[in-house]
């Protein structure tokens, strides 16, 4: 149940409750309850006048409320931290620019290249490692051919050089992040040499046609 869920059903517990104990009061003295009599009584009634086991309850009830209402503002704040993230992604010359992490999660070492302005003229500029690239290109080539998730996608070409791999499409992808989270996993599983990557997908202006999805190996 999700914490916010979670807290309304608390509530309405916590009304109920007070509620039965109204009942209970007006059997008592034979005397109806109004609404509004009833809606005061549940503001302003002292904890005291309520029996020990409704008192209790209420209390208890009101240490889950808290607890579940901290969750929730630690919840929004992480993930609007994540948002925060993927805005500070500037493009740079680029028209669209998406990030996405391994699932185990981004490393310090990885945020510089995070904040990096554009993906694509660094991989320009990326020397060459000779050993690297070729065995990364048949290991890329391979998870293609391999992986239930992404034999789907027709992938024209792997490069591959120091630290980063680039994917281009032969055909449009409908929803390229399907496929960047599809990649992103499937990396992650093959665990190659314990090494921790990020995917990037980026669109270059002047190329609105090539979509290039990256693999950055984190330090």
């Amino acid at each position: 149940m999700k914490p916010l869920n979670h807290i309304i059903y608390l509530v309405v517990i916590a009304a109920l409750a007070v509620f039965a104990w109204f009942q209970s009061s007006s059997k008592d003295t034979n005397e109806p309850i109004t609404q509004a009599a009833m809606s005061d009584a549940v503001e302003g009634a002292p904890v005291a006048e309520l029996s020990p086991e409704v008192a209790e309850y209420i209390e208890q009830l009101e240490f889950e409320v808290n607890g579940l209402r901290r969750a929730l503002q630690k919840e929004i704040a992480a993930r609007e931290e994540r948002e925060q993230m993927e805005r500070e992604v500037n493009p740079g010359s680029s028209t669209s620019s998406t990030v996405m992490s391994a699932p185990s999660g981004i490393s310090d070492g990885a945020r510089p290249f995070l904040e990096a302005r554009d993906v694509h003229a660094q991989f320009k500029d990326e020397e060459v490692d000779p050993v690297w690239s070729v065995e990364h290109e048949q290991r890329l080539i391979d998870l293609m051919i391999t992986d239930e998730g992404l034999r789907k996608f027709s992938v024209g070409n792997v490069e591959c050089k120091t630290d980063t791999c680039r994917l281009t499409f032969v055909d449009d992808i409908e929803d390229p992040s399907v496929f960047t989270r599809e990649l992103s996993r499937a990396v992650f599983q093959a665990n190659w040499d314990d090494q921790r990557f990020v995917t990037i997908m980026q669109q270059v202006e002047g190329e609105e046609d090539s979509l290039n999805i990256y693999l950055k190996r984190m330090e």
